[in-house]
């Protein structure tokens, strides 16, 4: 793998580090999404459980607002 001629430039050592960096991000490519096709309805379930107990809690905000409020 060739690296372009800029990264060229620096020290040996950091060229190396370099360089592993750059075939570990070219070879690794979304593996585990391909191996579990249902990971991507948990995370959609788990972003809409999140949701949903994020307006759970906003209801129970604007509802505690309202009694403190009558109280006076």
């Amino acid at each position: 793998m060739e690296l372009p001629p800029k990264l060229k430039s620096g020290s040996n050592e950091m060229l190396k580090i370099v360089e592993v960096s750059y075939e570990l991000v070219g070879s690794v490519q979304f593996q585990p999404f391909i191996a579990a096709p249902s990971l991507d309805i948990s995370i959609s379930l788990a972003f809409l459980f999140c949701f949903l107990q994020f307006l759970l809690a906003a209801f129970l905000f604007l509802l505690g607002i309202a009694f403190s409020l009558s109280l006076f």
